[in-house]
């Protein structure tokens, strides 16, 4: 039976699916200076005109997110100290909630929202050297099956994807005007409505609030979204490698077996006390190995030395070597599959068993 290669991969292939439509459907509302296919795992940095229109776009973006994250902070920092009132006796505990959470989300994705916007090629350039070590790796492994059914489950998977994407895009500009109209949001400590100024100043104090929250959210939205791609992308390499190095081990066991029925004419006495050692130190390696998978590309000497000429601060470096552990922390989620893991622990005993039993 021929083996697929999504058999051999941590991330479904239909989680390349969901986040392929979804950034299509992002980029929709919020265009961004990248051509992207997740599919194939592709991605190219625009030229031109209107790519330079987009980049000072995101340019403006990330200083709004910047100095948003800060106006949070000081307006929880001052008004929490009882110095200040901003038209209130003092701040209540939902609005103590409201700024903690505008201000802790945002300053997460800062570094992808800064990295998109001032060093644009960054990400192009990483998600280039991780299709090259893709390609070196999944050349011997199979093409995956195409079949009636598998093409069939994928439309129907896609549909239901689309139809709960169409309920859920539409809640946050529903929920983000009745903040505004709250005043539950940050900028309503700064500009705020008021009976003595005319209907029409009101209106537009409320539109411009709600226009600059949307906005934040769809860059937090852009700033997270570009945090699990790349996690993911090096996870997915990663688990290539893993399926070369079981490859290579089913190899070796079997040359082994060859070269000892040839030297011996049956097996050694030294066999039956290393094997259950070998077995203890592998399975040992594997469950040391799952934790820190990521980091498996990352060492790779190739990936290191032809990216590393292309970063230019001691920051993007950094942000660069995180990505490494992203899509390990989301398995939990259901995104990542580990059937890799129960395929090589499941070898390992019978490659020794086989071994045992072939003289």
């Amino acid at each position: 039976m021929p083996t697929s290669s999504a058999d051999y991969t941590l991330v479904h292939p239909r989680m390349w699916d969901m986040l392929d439509f979804a950034i299509r459907k992002f980029r929709i509302l919020y265009a961004i200076p990248y051509s992207l296919n997740l599919k194939q795992k592709k991605i190219e940095l625009l030229s031109g005109r209107t790519a330079k229109v987009l980049r000072i776009r995101t340019q403006l973006c990330f200083c709004g997110l910047l100095l948003f994250t800060f106006m949070c902070w000081g307006i929880l920092a001052w008004g929490s100290t009882g110095r200040t009132t901003f038209n209130r006796k003092n701040i209540e505990y939902q609005h103590i909630l409201i700024l903690m959470f505008m201000s802790v989300i945002p300053a997460a994705v800062l570094g992808a929202s800064y990295l998109m916007a001032f060093t644009p090629c960054v990400a192009a350039v990483i998600l280039k050297q991780i299709a090259k070590f893709e390609i070196a790796l999944t050349g011997f492994m199979d093409c995956p099956q195409h079949g009636k059914n598998r093409n069939a489950s994928k439309t129907s998977f896609l549909n239901i994807l689309k139809i709960v994407f169409y309920i859920i895009a539409p809640l946050p500009l529903i929920i983000l005007p009745i903040m505004v109209a709250l005043d539950l949001d940050p900028l309503s400590f700064i500009i705020t409505t008021h009976n003595r100024l005319p209907k029409i100043i009101n209106l537009l104090i409320l539109l411009s609030r709600t226009v600059v929250a949307v906005n934040l959210s769809l860059e937090v939205l852009k700033s997270a979204a570009a945090f699990l791609g790349g996690g993911l992308l090096v996870v997915y390499s990663t688990s290539q490698a893993v399926t070369e190095i079981k490859r290579n081990v089913t190899l070796k066991v079997e040359l082994d077996k060859v070269r000892t029925s040839h030297a011996f004419d049956k097996i050694p006495i030294f066999v039956y006390i290393v094997a259950p050692i070998a077995a203890f130190v592998a399975l040992l390696f594997l469950v040391i190995f799952l934790p820190s998978a990521g980091e498996v590309f990352q060492q790779s000497t190739k990936f290191i030395c032809t990216v590393q000429h292309r970063f230019f601060g001691k920051y993007e470096k950094r942000v660069a070597r995180s990505l490494t552990s992203i899509g390990i922390r989301c398995g939990q989620f259901g995104m990542i599959s580990t059937t890799w893991v129960l395929d090589v622990a499941a070898f390992i005993p019978d490659q020794i068993a086989s071994l045992l039993l072939t003289f």
